[in-house]
């Protein structure tokens, strides 16, 4: 007999199972379902190419509210919603893609916030720094032939330091109609894989998807110092992929 009875289901859970809290949950797991695979259908051609296989799930953590509104009630559902929509609402807006409008001249190969501009060897060097809350695809500031893609193990530290050009990046040679540009991106403290949307020997186009750094990082451009280049940016300036003008072009 003690064993039949300690096989018994709890009195407050068979209580917490009734046929309305069961019938809300039905409606309420297949309305969910319907809806997370409408959003993120609907979400998948602005999201960026190369972005994890896992992000899927992340639209099903306000799943995890069903067994809460069955075991607590409303009043926990109402509290806990908010704290698990909000992580998958963050990865959802990290991994997007908008479509751009090409700007004018030599284009920013990313979002962010320009950390260098300097000229040094006959050369035109920015630095972008992308923080968490940029978006993280990458386009080609110029229009040419990619000769070169590198990828040159490294380090994680911080983006913005003086020491992340040693860290992991991708090296992109681009023969243009300005001679060899260089853009480097540059893996940052958290941004563990950078993903190579294109190949070597492929024409790219000003302003085209090249590649994606995830989770904050940073992009490096390397332009012929010519008399037909004028810098349009500073230091510190906000910067957008594609559209903003980095460098001016006049007769060269």
């Amino acid at each position: 007999m003690a064993s039949t009875s300690s096989a018994v289901i709890s009195p407050s859970l068979t209580t917490s199972l009734t046929p309305s809290k069961l019938y809300s949950l039905s409606i309420l797991f297949t309305s969910s379902n319907r809806y997370l695979f409408y959003l993120y259908k609907q979400l998948a051609p602005v999201l960026a190419q190369g972005r994890p296989k896992w992000l899927p799930l992340a639209a099903s953590l306000p799943l995890l509210t069903i067994p809460i509104y069955l075991f607590q009630g409303l009043w926990a559902l109402a509290a806990a919603l908010p704290l698990l929509a909000l992580p998958c609402a963050l990865l959802l807006f990290f991994f997007r893609d908008p479509n751009r409008q090409i700007g004018e001249g030599v284009v920013s190969p990313a979002d962010g916030r320009v950390l260098e501009v300097r000229k040094e060897g006959g050369r035109i060097h920015i630095s972008i720094y992308m923080g968490p809350l940029d978006v993280h695809v990458n386009r080609s500031p110029v229009e040419g032939i990619i000769t070169e893609i590198r990828h040159i193990e490294g380090g994680h530290r911080l983006a913005f330091s003086k020491d992340s050009p040693l860290n992991e990046r991708v090296v992109w040679t681009i023969e243009s109609p300005f001679g060899v540009v260089e853009l480097v991106q540059i893996a940052g403290a958290f941004a563990r894989r950078i993903v190579p949307y294109r190949k070597e020997g492929e024409r790219v186009l000003k302003g085209e998807r090249i590649g994606l750094i995830r989770f904050g990082s940073r992009v490096d451009l390397s332009v012929p110092d010519l008399p037909c280049l004028s810098l349009s940016v500073k230091k510190g300036e906000r910067v957008w992929a594609a559209t903003t003008t980095l460098l001016e072009v006049g007769e060269c």
